[in-house]
């Protein structure tokens, strides 16, 4: 990731904002909460404004949906309304990704994939190293995984003491 301070991030999603969707967050405002609840913004015009940004929340984005929405919200509207429940939609990414090729490495990332939706489960990757955080020295311990029972660290390789553990799923590896 390119940036790392949170109010950086947030300024910047509002300066965006200002240059490119103005009108579009004055017609929300005006039509929120009743009739629309989102502000639909297009990648590209994110990628013209600030490449790092865009490739950034397509990396990251739940993160970076946090800090678009938080922008949202603290956007200086014309009228008297507080976007408090508003949401961001970053729509039409550049390449689409096929509906059979999804994998497990896509867990975590934004794409765009063109269909029509029949049914839906749940993706269910399996986690073949499991990485956990020890909570008390912050050391990362792999765990190789097997099928059946989900195996946890003995103990920390950091501080010798037997947990307890958090699973870092970022850290992981997974297999379809």
């Amino acid at each position: 990731m390119a940036r790392a301070d949170n109010t950086e991030l947030i300024d910047a999603f509002e300066e965006f904002y200002r240059n490119y969707y103005r009108n579009d967050i004055g017609e929300l405002a005006q039509q929120y909460p009743t009739e629309r609840k989102s502000l639909h913004v297009d990648w590209d015009d994110l990628y013209r404004f600030d490449p790092d940004l865009a490739d950034d929340y397509r990396a990251h984005p739940e993160e970076f949906q946090d800090y678009a929405e938080e922008a949202l919200r603290l956007y200086d509207l014309p009228v008297d309304v507080k976007l408090g429940q508003a949401h961001v939609r970053v729509r039409d990414l550049p390449e689409h990704t096929d509906i059979r090729e999804i994998r497990a490495d896509h867990r975590g990332q934004l794409i765009s994939v063109q269909g029509i939706v029949r049914k839906a489960t749940d993706v269910r990757p399996k986690i073949t190293q499991a990485a956990f955080e020890c909570q008390r020295c912050g050391t990362l311990t792999r765990v190789p995984q097997q099928t059946g029972d989900f195996q946890e660290p003995h103990e920390c390789q950091g501080c010798e003491r037997q947990g307890p553990f958090r699973i870092n799923f970022d850290q992981s590896e997974f297999v379809d």
